[in-house]
């Protein structure tokens, strides 16, 4: 999981970003517990209702960018944020599984994470230098080629 997509930090599967995920999912998913108690301040997530699920097992997890907690188990540092992808197995009933998968947003505050947002997509790959400038090359009838430059970048003149 995460290929193709920025989440290349794989976090730990017992670490506090994943208890507090996997507590949230439930409360969220399986309608087990009160989501609120997982949201940083002044965040509105409702649960889903009626539940989806009766349970959620969080199968694979992976961060765009390490973070304090992430690696270890220490404790994170006020206003760190992290964005990560959630692969889950969410269960409808024991004949019946189905693969689940949310982007989400934490932040940490008193020394535990907060879910701050379920992201409306995951987070795309950034191009390479390469790919940027080809995609940044427009071409004009009778201007030729235009080739935006990042501001400080020499430009060679036409």
């Amino acid at each position: 999981a995460g290929s193709g997509l920025n989440y290349q930090v794989q976090v730990p599967g017992t670490g506090p970003v994943a208890q507090t995920i996997s507590q949230f999912l439930t409360a969220y998913a399986a309608g087990s517990g009160d989501v609120t108690r997982y949201l940083t301040p002044g965040v509105q997530i409702r649960a889903i209702d009626p539940a989806p699920y009766t349970a959620v097992t969080v199968t694979d997890l992976r961060a765009l960018t390490s973070a304090a907690g992430v690696d270890t188990t220490g404790t994170p540092t006020d206003g760190t944020t992290l964005r990560v992808l959630v692969v889950a197995t969410g269960t409808v009933s024991t004949a019946q599984q189905i693969s689940a998968s949310w982007a989400l947003s934490l932040t940490a505050r008193a020394g535990r994470w907060e879910i701050t947002a379920i992201d409306p997509t995951p987070a795309q790959p950034i191009p390479t230098p390469a790919a940027a400038s080809t995609a940044g090359t427009v071409s004009r009838p009778g201007l030729g080629q235009i080739n935006p430059t990042p501001a400080g970048t020499p430009s060679a003149a036409p």
